[in-house]
C-alpha cells in the first residue's frame, strides 16, 4: 500500500512539473513578462532565470515520473517551491499585478487563491514525500500501470478543482 501512495504521489507531481514546464514554453513570452516583473532584473537575467526554471520544472517533472534519486527530487523540489514561492509572496506585498504562470495556469494573479493554494498543495505533497522516503526509505515505485496513471489524474485534477473554488472575490 506504501508503495502505491508513493507511486502516485510521485507520478502526480511529476506530471504537474512537467506540465508547467511545457505551458511556459508555449506562452514563453507571457512567462518572459512575469519574471521580469517579479525580479526587475535584466532581459539577459530574466532569459537566464527563466530558461532555468523551465529546465528545473521539467528535470524535476521527468525525475518523479521515472523515480530517479527520490531524496534527491524531492528536496531539490522542496527547494525550487520554496524560493519561488518566496519571490512571488514577496513581490504580492509590493502591489503588483503579476500574473502567475505557475503550474500552468493563465492569467492568475500570483497573490490569488488560486495560486497560494496550488502552491501550498505542492509543498505538501513534497514534504509527504520526504517523509516518506525518510520513514519509508524501502518504498518504490510500482511499476507503471493504467492504475498508477489513472489515480494520478484523479489526485492531479481533483486538486485543480478544489483550488479553482473561490474562497474570497479576487
Amino acid at each position: 500500500m506504501i508503495d502505491l501512495f508513493f507511486s502516485v504521489l510521485c507520478f502526480s507531481l511529476g506530471i504537474v512539473l512537467a506540465y508547467a514546464s511545457l505551458a511556459k514554453v508555449r506562452t514563453f513570452q507571457a512567462f518572459l513578462d512575469t519574471v521580469s516583473e517579479l525580479t526587475n532584473l535584466s532581459d539577459f537575467w530574466v532569459r537566464m532565470i527563466s530558461f532555468g526554471v523551465i529546465g528545473v520544472e521539467l528535470a524535476l517533472g521527468i525525475s518523479f515520473i521515472f523515480g530517479f534519486v527520490p531524496m534527491v527530487t524531492f528536496w531539490v523540489c522542496l527547494v525550487v517551491m520554496l524560493a519561488m514561492m518566496g519571490v512571488s509572496r514577496f513581490n504580492v506585498k509590493t502591489d503588483t499585478e503579476a500574473l502567475c504562470l505557475c503550474f500552468g495556469q493563465d492569467g492568475v494573479r500570483a497573490n490569488s487563491w488560486k495560486s497560494i493554494s496550488r502552491s501550498i498543495l505542492i509543498l505538501v505533497a513534497t514534504g509527504a514525500g520526504l517523509l516518506m522516503v525518510h520513514l519509508q526509505p524501502d518504498a518504490q515505485l510500482i511499476p507503471m500501470s493504467f492504475e498508477i496513471v489513472a489515480l494520478s489524474m484523479v489526485v492531479v485534477l481533483l486538486s485543480a478543482w478544489v483550488t479553482d473554488i473561490r474562497v474570497y472575490s479576487e
